[in-house]
């Protein structure tokens, strides 16, 4: 028989769908397993050299680093007391400072084990003061992690270059992620308030987001927030406002009246909607330039037609190592925990139009748009590729799709458009065409007095 349940918890399922017999359900899944199965992504989910939280928390594979986060720990209260001019050496830390430091954050950081699905925790973690002590050891890792990063630090770690880059990785996964209101009382105790402001969006912009370190405002983010992988996410998708769509001067006066004549372009919304959007080479050959924006924020992805050239803002696209890892578990947290809400799978599945293969990513990385940091532009284009497989576009850059496909809907524009990039890309090409039209000036003046001699 069904297990029986109370009909006040009944009514709450209904009342609130996201809550299961009156308990909420937990916020930190795991990465589901039918995403675990597409080929040559599992690996990308798990950490590579640090566990963080209790999921991953006893693997053996990650032993050499797990012995570090005590010495870690010791160095952070070190790092406490010399900021707060109490030593002047890092060796002098009593039992007396760390549970100091542990007792404090304990206190003002409670609930912790609940942000997690009891029914996956290790069995020893049945003991609260087990998972405590962990997860203690844990967020000082990622504290100070994060405090070295952003005070250039890292000599400070012991570590091999390539092991602080995917630490650097391991701290972004769905699966390793602590509550960051925990990081953020731990943060408060261990350092004082100068050195702990605005510091993990510093963080994020400097490990992650290139090109935007020191002109990306760190404004206050009132939403709540569950860990840094949803820090990162609402980075990247944070609303901007209308501030681009303020511009109207006289080139877009012109392009509205262009708009205006019906036999400059097809406007049948059933051919735009079946004309495809072209990858990033095409989209150049009919006058398309791509251009970076200031903001690595995927709202600032626009198009915007000129009089004859159009113009595609992008934020800036980094391919390197953590790029996989990475947008592979924003997806997997906007599936599991975001429902309804995937924007970073339609950046992907747009990103994905634009890059189709080799030539696409030299365009642009041509253009400024677009970093590659792996050996061959045709690495990058597969990664792209592959990212976008088993991913549903929900469509939320449909109007910057639309607006392309209008843009090359209007004939004489992508035909004066192409002809500029024949015989007006380059000098060579422009001297060559001025010179043909010079030649033949002057082979009609020969002919016309051949013909027509002077007295």
């Amino acid at each position: 028989m069904a297990e029986n349940i109370n009909h006040n918890d009944w009514l709450l399922s209904i009342q609130n769908p996201e809550l299961e017999n009156g308990k909420s359900k937990t916020k930190f899944p795991k990465v589901p397993e039918k995403l675990k199965r597409v080929e040559g992504n599992s690996i990308f989910y798990d950490p590579q050299v640090v566990s963080i939280g209790p999921y991953h928390h006893g693997n053996a594979r990650l032993e050499e680093m797990e012995k570090l986060k005590r010495k870690i720990a010791k160095m952070l209260v070190s790092e406490r007391r010399m900021l707060e001019g109490q030593t002047q050496t890092s060796t002098q830390v009593s039992t007396g400072d760390i549970d100091n430091l542990y007792q404090n954050v304990k206190m003002k950081a409670t609930g912790v084990k609940k942000s997690y699905d009891e029914s996956l925790l290790p069995e020893k973690f049945t003991d609260d003061e087990e998972f405590n002590h962990a997860i203690f050891l844990d967020g000082c890792f990622v504290v100070y992690f994060i405090h070295c990063v952003t005070h250039n630090k890292l000599k400070n770690w012991e570590v091999k270059n390539e092991d602080l880059l995917s630490i650097g990785t391991d701290l972004f996964l769905l699966e390793n992620q602590l509550p960051y209101f925990f990081l953020d009382e731990l943060m408060k105790e261990a350092f004082p308030k100068d050195a702990q402001d605005g510091i993990f969006d510093k963080f994020i912009d400097k490990l992650i987001c290139f090109g935007s370190s020191g002109r990306q405002k760190h404004q206050k983010n009132d939403k709540f927030i569950e860990h840094l992988l949803d820090l990162f996410r609402k980075k990247l998708v944070v609303d901007e406002g209308d501030k681009y769509q303020s511009r109207f001067d006289f080139k877009y006066l012109l392009v509205y009246f262009w708009d205006c004549f019906p036999a400059a372009h097809n406007t049948d919304e059933e051919h735009i909607l079946w004309h495809s959007i072209r990858s990033a080479d095409e989209l150049k050959e009919v006058g398309i330039n791509f251009k970076k924006s200031k903001s690595f924020n995927l709202n600032s992805i626009r198009f915007q037609r000129g009089l004859i050239f159009g113009d595609l803002t992008l934020p800036p696209i980094v391919i390197d190592h953590s790029t996989r890892p990475l947008f592979l578990n924003l997806l997997a947290y906007e599936i599991t925990s975001l429902q309804g809400d995937s924007k970073v799978a339609s950046f992907i599945c747009f990103l994905d139009s634009l890059i189709d293969q080799a030539s696409d990513v030299r365009v642009l990385r041509s253009d400024g748009v677009l970093l590659n940091s792996l050996s061959k532009d045709e690495e990058a284009a597969e990664l792209i590729n592959h990212l976008a497989m088993e991913v549903v576009d929900s469509n939320d850059f449909s109007h910057v799709t639309k607006d392309l496909k209008m843009y090359i809907q209007h004939y004489w524009r992508v035909r004066f458009a192409e002809i500029y990039r024949k015989h007006f890309s380059t000098p060579w090409t422009m001297i060559a065409f001025f010179g043909a039209i010079f030649i033949t000036i002057l082979t009609i003046i020969q002919t016309y007095f051949a013909i027509f001699p002077r007295n």
